[in-house]
């Protein structure tokens, strides 16, 4: 039985654990499965959003603004002045700015917003444990607690927060483990229609470009 304190700063909700037993929770799962087949029901997303980061031990904060479109495991990410392409298989990280892209393979089962953002909205039984923590006061939405299964991710938990009425994700709280903590939140979010083509980066739209092939 978890046993906490729960405080409110702003939009995000921080608990303070007395003690916390890792488990499924059936609540926390019919959340999470209704906005599963939402995002099933779209097909393909498009997300507005933005990202305060904040760290701890310097004390300092900055928050950007990004885009994102996803379609199952295919996703274009523009953010941080870089636009990634991914088609399920292949990355190319373009920086417009210098006209270089680097090509890699990632891993797949990589869960960071950053390293893999369409994992955000699927995946959770595969990789967590979640619980329901209750509803922010503030906004009516539920928010769920996932802690991922393998314990060498770069972060701890992650506090979600969904919207009842949409089964739309409105927030995302990454808990660094080095004191580096994301507040991803979801301004817009609306289906979308693209083609597969749209997530491979096309080398002769961009003639100057410099290609760096890092596949092994």
């Amino acid at each position: 039985m978890l046993k906490s304190i729960l405080i409110t700063a702003g939009t995000v909700l921080f608990l303070l654990p007395v003690a916390v037993t890792a488990q499924q929770d059936p609540q926390a799962k019919a959340i999470l499965d209704r906005m599963g087949e939402k995002m099933e029901q779209y097909g393909t997303i498009h997300v507005r959003f933005s990202v305060t980061t904040t760290d701890r031990q310097s004390g300092t904060e900055e928050t950007r603004e990004g885009e994102l479109t996803v379609k199952k495991e295919k996703y274009l990410l523009n953010f941080l002045d870089t636009e990634s392409y991914f088609d399920g298989k292949t990355l190319w990280s373009y920086l417009p700015d210098v006209k270089e892209v680097s090509v890699t393979e990632p891993d797949p089962d990589e869960s960071f917003f950053f390293s893999n953002p369409a994992r955000l909205f699927s995946g959770y039984d595969e990789e967590y444990k979640y619980l329901y923590l209750g509803t922010d006061p503030e906004t009516g939405h539920e928010i769920i607690d996932l802690v991922p299964m393998e314990l060498n991710r770069e972060y701890s938990r992650i506090r979600i927060t969904v919207d009842p009425s949409s089964c739309h994700i409105s927030t995302a709280y990454y808990y660094g483990k080095d004191g580096i903590h994301h507040l991803l939140r979801i301004k817009s979010l609306e289906g979308a229609d693209v083609p597969d083509s749209f997530f491979i980066f096309d080398p002769s739209k961009h003639p100057d470009v410099e290609v760096i092939d890092m596949r092994f």
